[in-house]
């Protein structure tokens, strides 16, 4: 009962750090979409276009 419990825990543990690695990862090659999006809301803010209406 023990093993199974361990072994679950082994599966889901590393299926989070897969997740995790895919949704905030900081390569140059393959960002994850988290580091893009808030790249692009940075850049956005960045521009400061307070008197400009879109």
């Amino acid at each position: 009962m023990v093993v199974e419990y361990v072994l679950l825990l082994v599966v889901v543990v590393g299926l989070a750090s897969f997740i995790v690695s895919r949704v905030v990862s900081r390569s140059s090659d393959s960002p994850g979409f988290l580091m893009v999006k808030w790249n692009q809301i940075l850049k956005t803010i960045g521009e400061d276009k307070p008197d400009s209406v879109e």
